[in-house]
């Protein structure tokens, strides 16, 4: 499915932006946490962004914080600071390897249950497409001249069933230029036999209408159908810029950082609660996916580190593997950096 974020901001939009980064970072940090208290491990802190820590909250044994870079989050777990004063038998290093990759996973596995949830709730709010109608005709087009009628519902052309699938429409016009199309359309209940021409105008092959999806109520069933099918969807878009991104197909201005995700956000937030739903949806299965890549200091690439453990029995130096991480961390807050910068930028062309 194709979104257009709409060009109104509104401070509700802002609201639910700021809530949704909380909600994408907290959702995946609680997943590390729970685990990581299931297996006895000492969470010492719990995190919302990165940097100097603005305000935190005692519970238990753990401090809960709210830091300055809203750039992600972590749980800091006892023994992974150097504190020789953690007890042993509390620290993440002294678990089972099985352990540690269910606590590293976690919370990639967070991120997904909550995307199929709001993907679910997309499907069921969007409903279930039915046809196209017109909903509005071009002054003077080929469309408004062949007698084509706001309201009129298309159920074929050229003998080609529409259905529900506005693309097929547009395949068809942009096939047919100066050559005329047979439409068949239903108005107030009665099949109607009408003939158009697409001409070219601003270097395009159109009509002359904007179309309408008319949907109704989405059924339980219909909606974890089509709510997986959304999933799968997304996930494959996610993956395909994943692989151009390696592969170099990507110009520089396609790359988005902090900036771009939080103006599409607020752009999205502004407009209607589902496309909301389907962007937050979005968000967490690109941040799993993410997480999940071998990249020096994210999920996946303590997870491989954890495989070669269990393969040759014996642990990676800490010293190795942490220097690892930071150096991963440290290029990944570089790269955010000129990402950011050139959404800036872009902003203010």
């Amino acid at each position: 499915m194709h979104m257009q974020a709409p060009d109104t901001f509104t401070f509700m939009g802002i609201v639910l932006t700021v809530l949704l980064f909380v909600v994408l970072v907290a959702i995946h940090e609680w997943g590390h946490f729970a685990v990581a208290r299931r297996a006895g491990v000492w969470v010492k802190e719990f995190a919302i962004g990165f940097g100097p820590k603005v305000f935190g909250v005692q519970k238990g044994e753990t401090t809960f914080t709210f830091r300055l870079l809203p750039l992600g989050g972590f749980v800091r777990m006892a023994g992974e600071d150097g504190d020789s004063t953690d007890p042993p038998d509390r620290q993440y290093a002294t678990r089972s390897v099985s352990w540690r990759a269910a606590i590293i996973f976690a919370g990639p596995l967070m991120n997904i249950v909550l995307s199929l949830g709001l993907f679910f709730v997309f499907a069921y709010g969007s409903g279930v497409p039915e046809f196209v109608r017109i909903q509005k005709t071009m002054p003077g087009s080929p469309a408004e001249r062949a007698g084509l009628q706001v309201g009129d519902r298309i159920v074929s052309i050229n003998d080609q069933t529409i259905g529900a699938d506005p693309k097929r429409i547009q395949s068809i016009i942009g096939s047919s230029v100066d050559t005329p199309t047979a439409w068949r359309i239903e108005r107030a209940g009665t099949l109607r036999n009408v003939t158009v021409t697409p001409r070219v105008v601003d270097a395009q092959v159109r009509v002359g209408i904007v179309m309408d999806i008319q949907t109704r109520e989405a059924t339980g069933g219909e909606a974890f159908e089509r709510g997986i099918q959304s999933f799968g969807d997304a996930a494959q878009l996610i993956a395909t810029g994943f692989q151009k991104l390696v592969l170099g197909q990507l110009r520089w201005d396609d790359i988005g950082g902090p900036v771009r995700t939080a103006e599409m956000t607020v752009r999205i937030a502004s407009s209607d609660w589902v496309t909301y739903v389907w962007w937050a949806a979005v968000l967490n299965l690109y941040l799993a996916i993410l997480n999940l890549l071998p990249i020096p200091s994210l999920d996946g690439s303590r997870l491989l580190f954890l495989a070669v453990e269990l393969v040759s029995r014996r642990p990676i130096p800490p010293r190795w593997e942490n220097a690892i991480h930071f150096s991963g961390f440290a290029l990944l807050m570089m790269l955010m950096v000129v990402v950011t910068i050139n959404d800036i930028a872009r902003l203010f062309s």
